[in-house]
């Protein structure tokens, strides 16, 4: 997956089951985030809010994205994407409950 030599690849976290990685070059933002309850991975950019911002909001997001989806959750995962701007992914790794889910832009494929 290294398209050429300007390309590197690391691993960005791993377990007895699981790995993530990326193949990456330097013009391309890869952030990583931890709290207590999730381990995070934003490949792409948010515009228009910094660093501090994203490590309150996406942990605060997430709260939601993990419980039972009942309409007030759905919502409030939709109000935030609607209202993010960016070319994104998060990958987020539950450590409580071992789940994985991923989020992406409004626009993304």
């Amino acid at each position: 997956m290294i398209y050429n030599e300007t390309y590197d690849r690391e691993v960005l976290s791993k377990g007895p089951h699981y790995l993530v990685g990326c193949t990456k070059y330097p013009q391309y933002p890869i952030d990583l985030i931890q709290t207590d309850e999730y381990w995070l991975c934003i490949e792409g950019k948010i515009y228009g809010k910094c660093q501090d911002a994203l490590q309150q909001e996406i942990p605060a997001l997430l709260k939601h994205v993990f419980r039972p989806h009942r309409d007030m959750e759905r919502k409030v995962i939709a109000d935030w994407l609607l209202e993010t701007d960016g070319d994104f992914l998060i990958y987020v790794f539950n450590k409580k409950t071992k789940d994985f889910t991923i989020i992406k832009d409004v626009m993304g494929n």
